[in-house]
């Protein structure tokens, strides 16, 4: 028994053969899924809301879903409000006085202290010394300083466990204008010592 070519062979169905009956199983994907059930929740939330609240009129609905639309609208201001509060108190950690010479946290087992300030020919020199809280040698380690919009690099050599080393930076702003900075820890490589 012959056949055409690219047709089945005898007693193989086809998947393409038209008078084949097809069942097509339905695409569930759980993520779309969730979705809309949490938007008719939502609606069925106020709808039950405002059944309760107000006797049913047609202007009750749109009422309540003005004044979930305000909730939400505070609940993502308050959400907004507390990114940048969290923003400001990790900047805090990293802000420095430049004219305090006591020592200064700066996050990351690191303090500074030691600071002065001092114009130079095309901006300011801040000078200071890094000190290493940890029980980690740092070798070698950068840092970044950033003083009323400028930032530069600062990098140490290596600043021992539970050591100190002197730094320096270079920032194109007038000295006098230069008060507060930040200091940050950007990388180094880290090595220890296990005791025998």
């Amino acid at each position: 028994m012959s056949s055409l070519p690219g047709s089945p062979e005898p007693g193989v169905r086809s998947l393409l053969d038209p008078q084949q009956p097809r069942t097509v199983a339905p695409r569930r994907d759980g993520v779309a899924i969730g979705a809309l059930a949490l938007i008719f929740s939502i609606i069925a939330l106020c709808v039950a809301y405002s059944a309760r609240v107000a006797p049913s009129t047609p202007s009750s609905v749109p009422d309540s879903l003005r004044v979930l639309a305000k909730r939400l609208d505070s609940l993502s201001g308050a959400v907004a409000r507390d990114g940048i509060r969290r923003q400001i108190d990790a900047d805090a950690v990293h802000a420095v006085d430049l004219h305090q010479e006591n020592l200064q946290s700066i996050g990351d087992g690191f303090s500074v202290g030691e600071l002065s300030v001092a114009a130079v020919a095309r901006g300011t020199r801040v000078h200071g010394t890094l000190i290493n809280r940890e029980a980690v040698e740092h070798r070698p380690a950068s840092f970044r300083f950033q003083t009323r919009g400028e930032s530069t690099d600062v990098f140490v050599t290596r600043i021992p466990a539970g050591g100190s080393a002197y730094f320096t930076a270079f920032v194109p702003v007038v000295a006098d204008s230069v008060r507060y900075g930040d200091l940050r820890y950007r990388n180094s490589t880290v090595s220890y010592r296990v005791p025998h």
